[in-house]
């Protein structure tokens, strides 16, 4: 998403209010979006916060599936 958009990790930071470290941790799939920041990135990205929020979902069953 970050690159489609020609965002940076910084600038996604700076634009939601979440610590780039976190944008970092997310975006290497190593942190989990919950409600709040899936509200954030919504924004951001102009896309439901479904989207968001399914991803998530899908996530958490893959990492279950894999272990």
């Amino acid at each position: 998403m970050l690159e489609e958009n020609d965002i940076t990790q910084k600038e996604l930071a700076n634009r939601t209010g979440i610590p780039k470290k976190t944008v970092n941790k997310i975006v290497n799939e190593k942190h989990p979006i919950s409600q709040e920041t899936a509200s954030k990135l919504a924004k951001v990205f102009n896309e439901e916060l479904e989207f968001w929020t399914d991803l998530q979902e899908i996530y958490e069953l893959n990492k279950t599936s894999n272990q």
